[in-house]
C-alpha cells in the first residue's frame, strides 16, 4: 500500500492563515458591535436630535388615559377601563409646536386622532433633552389645573345624555385648534381626547380636559 504524503508546510500556512483572517473579521464584528453599545451608553437626546418615545398620559386622578404601552391597555381594558392606545412618539428635542392640538394617531378610541395640546407636547420636547435611551422620567404639568371650562346642560346634551351625567365620569369628546373642545356643532372637530365631569349642577357642568403627568421613556436616538 501506498503511504500517504505528509500535508505540505504551505498547506498548513494557508490553513492557518485563512483562519487568522476569520477571526480578524470576527473580532472585527464583535468590536464594532461592543463599542457601538458602549458609545450609545454616553448618547443623549439634544436640541435638534429625533428620540422615538413612549409614554403614558395620566389624568388628574392619576388614571392612565393614553398609552403606546400595550401591556398597560389591555390590564386596563380587561378591567372595563379603556384607555386611548397608539404608538410611540416621534420627538425632536426642544421643538416648539404650532399652538392648538397635536393629532396623534389612536388604535383606540374609534381608530381615530387623539388630541394632545402643543404645550404638553412642548414640556416633553423640553425634558427629554439629556436623557438617553432607556431612560425614563415622570413629568409633571404644571398648567394641567387650568385646561378646564364650564358648558352648559344644551351643549353636553349634544354630545351626550347631560342627565344620565354625574361628577367624575369621563368622556371622550372632540377637539379642535378653535375651541378647546368642540361642542358648538360649528367648529370641526379634527381629534378626541378623555375629559372628566366635574361639579355637576343642574344647569352645567365643568368639563376638565387637562392632564397632571406624563410617563415616559426614551427608546432610541436618531440624532
Amino acid at each position: 500500500m501506498k503511504k500517504q504524503g505528509k500535508p505540505k508546510t504551505n498547506d498548513w500556512a494557508k490553513t492557518l492563515s485563512r483562519g487568522f483572517i476569520l477571526l480578524v473579521l470576527v473580532a472585527c464584528v464583535l468590536g464594532f458591535s461592543l463599542t457601538m453599545g458602549f458609545f450609545s451608553v454616553f448618547k443623549s437626546v439634544q436640541p435638534g436630535s429625533v428620540a422615538t418615545v413612549g409614554y403614558t398620559f395620566y389624568d388628574m386622578d392619576g388614571m392612565p388615559v393614553l398609552t403606546s404601552d400595550r401591556n398597560l391597555a389591555q390590564t386596563y381594558y380587561e378591567k372595563g377601563v379603556p384607555i386611548g392606545l397608539s404608538d410611540p412618539l416621534s420627538i425632536e428635542g426642544g421643538e416648539i409646536s404650532k399652538p392648538g392640538i397635536v393629532p396623534v394617531k389612536v388604535y383606540y378610541p374609534d381608530g381615530n386622532e387623539y388630541a394632545l395640546f402643543s404645550n404638553e407636547m412642548d414640556t416633553i420636547s423640553s425634558e427629554i433633552i439629556g436623557m438617553k435611551e432607556n431612560s425614563r422620567k415622570t413629568i409633571q404639568f404644571p398648567f394641567a389645573d387650568t385646561m378646564q371650562m364650564e358648558r352648559d346642560a344644551e351643549q353636553i346634551n349634544g354630545v351626550t345624555n347631560f342627565t344620565e351625567l354625574e361628577s367624575g365620569y369621563k368622556l371622550v369628546l372632540g377637539f379642535s385648534d378653535e375651541l378647546p373642545i368642540g361642542l358648538d356643532n360649528v367648529t370641526p372637530v379634527t381629534a378626541q381626547r378623555w375629559v372628566t365631569i366635574t361639579n355637576k349642577t343642574a344647569d352645567g357642568a365643568n368639563l376638565e380636559y387637562g392632564y397632571s403627568s406624563v410617563e415616559i421613556n426614551v427608546m432610541q436616538i436618531a440624532g
